[in-house]
């Protein structure tokens, strides 16, 4: 079977799942519950701006 070349550029989610291993990458968290809690604060900086990850513009981060 034949599998068409792999492109995250054709992958919106792939931005956003760029977006969130960045910011737990410079949470540097080491124990479990660190951890988790840097993944909680991940998805809610994520969730205000998926449109802004949808279209390719660089989300801040920031409230709004």
């Amino acid at each position: 079977m034949h599998l068409p070349p792999y492109s995250p550029d054709l992958n919106p989610i792939e931005s956003c799942w760029a977006f969130v291993k960045n910011l737990l990458r410079k949470a540097r968290a080491r124990l479990e519950p660190v951890l988790r809690e840097a993944i909680r604060r991940s998805w809610l900086i994520l969730s205000r701006c998926t449109a802004g990850c949808a279209t390719k513009t660089r989300c801040t981060g920031a409230p709004g």
